[in-house]
């Protein structure tokens, strides 16, 4: 049988388009072989234009496509060739399966993760021009509101965007961001814009995290290590999605005629970094309470436990936390337990025995009742997305 010729038209120069390729590599390791054609490196044939795509793609004659939208998008549809297409522009193009974000769980996702550390005021930086950054928004801003929270900021339209360099961009930033209120926890579209409100604070002397938190999307590792401070980041399931990219063009490739739809790629968790570190309530009861909850977390601790710290009644705790952060008491311990069990779940190899003895549940049994009430998936089909997106 012949081995199929698969074309990888997929940018690597970001985390979600490496993490696409690892995980269409999986797929193939164990499903294939298949013959991999990518645009040669730009050292072969230096000083020389590359191959246009409609050229490379009839040079190799695929069997198959994945591949980013580009200006060619629709010519190469229109070849007939099964395609699977991630687009950040279009939303909705026809003859190929797509690549889509849950957008507005990240933008919750986001929001959530600035009202757990106790911020009154709210910011989203993206760019209008992309439908995934405004869905991104607009989760953000529906996770605020329904947390009662009304001062949300955005800022999405720049000045002069077509010849707009990243220094020229910065400096606007930083324009916007002194006339926000502070302390404030800022949600961006992306790291690349997390990286750019971060340097637009350094200009007026803001500190991150304790004047402005940062959190960008993708966990870009090389643009969040690389960022002082360091940046926070959501995790996408762009591992999975390259996986089940791979399994549909496998389909495709056998039946034509096959159509799954769309590929969605979902928010997985936050990597913390230096960026929201912080917690950033002004009432001393409740950033004891918070320090108290997270330093006992493993234990089982009661709402009682955290009102006899504090030494306040139970009731009244819990009126300061429903005014100030929304939630209840128990619900904030529930919260920071489910974080520290996805903590030990992407950053050690414990099993889930070991973790529900350490948590404080009294069973395995328990912790993964716990979790799948929780997050809506089972303990080993989370941590086997986690692994999936590591390198």
């Amino acid at each position: 049988m012949e081995i199929p010729k698969v074309i990888l038209l997929v940018e690597n120069s970001r985390a979600f388009g490496r993490n696409i390729l690892r995980g269409i590599a999986r797929y193939s390791a164990t499903n294939g072989p298949w013959s991999f054609f990518r645009p040669e490196a730009f050292y072969l044939h230096p000083g020389k234009a590359a191959i246009p795509e409609l050229e490379f793609i009839k040079k190799v004659g695929a069997d198959g496509i994945i591949m980013r939208e580009t200006p060619n998008t629709e010519k190469i549809l229109s070849l007939g060739i099964p395609t699977i297409l991630s687009s950040y522009l279009q939303k909705e193009y026809t003859g190929a399966v797509q690549v889509l974000n849950d957008n507005e769980k990240i933008g919750s996702m986001g929001a959530e993760h600035l009202i757990n550390k106790g911020f009154k005021n709210f910011a989203f930086c993206g760019n209008r021009k992309f439908f995934w950054s405004n869905e991104r928004r607009e989760g953000f801003i529906n996770r605020a509101e329904k947390a009662k929270l009304q001062s949300v900021f955005v800022k999405e339209k720049y000045k002069n965007t077509k010849r707009s360099n990243q220094h020229e961009i910065i400096r606007e930033l930083n324009e916007w961001i002194t006339t926000l209120p502070l302390p404030i926890g800022i949600m961006t579209c992306t790291d690349e814009y997390a990286q750019y409100i971060a340097e637009a604070a350094k200009i007026s002397e803001l500190r991150i995290p304790e004047d402005v938190a940062v959190l960008g999307v993708d966990n870009d590792d090389f643009i969040c290590d690389l960022t002082y401070p360091t940046l926070s980041s959501i995790e996408l399931s762009a591992e999975q999605a390259g996986f089940e990219c791979a399994a549909n063009l496998d389909i495709l490739m056998k039946n034509p005629e096959y159509s799954k739809g769309e590929i969605i790629v979902n928010p997985l968790y936050i990597k913390e970094r230096h960026s929201t570190n912080i917690l950033a309530a002004n009432i001393p009861e409740i950033v004891a309470s918070l320090k108290f909850i997270e330093n006992n977390i493993e234990e089982r601790i009661s709402v009682q436990d955290v009102a006899d710290y504090v030494c306040i009644s139970r009731r009244s705790l819990e009126r300061l936390f429903a005014n100030q952060l929304q939630r209840s008491v128990f619900e904030m311990i529930k919260e920071m337990r489910l974080a520290r069990i996805i903590k030990y779940l992407s950053n050690t190899e414990l099993s889930a025995g070991e973790i529900s003895r350490i948590i404080g549940f009294s069973e395995e049994a328990s912790l993964s009742k716990f979790f799948r009430k929780e997050k809506g998936i089972s303990l080993r089909k989370f941590r086997k997305l986690i692994n999936s997106n590591k390198f």
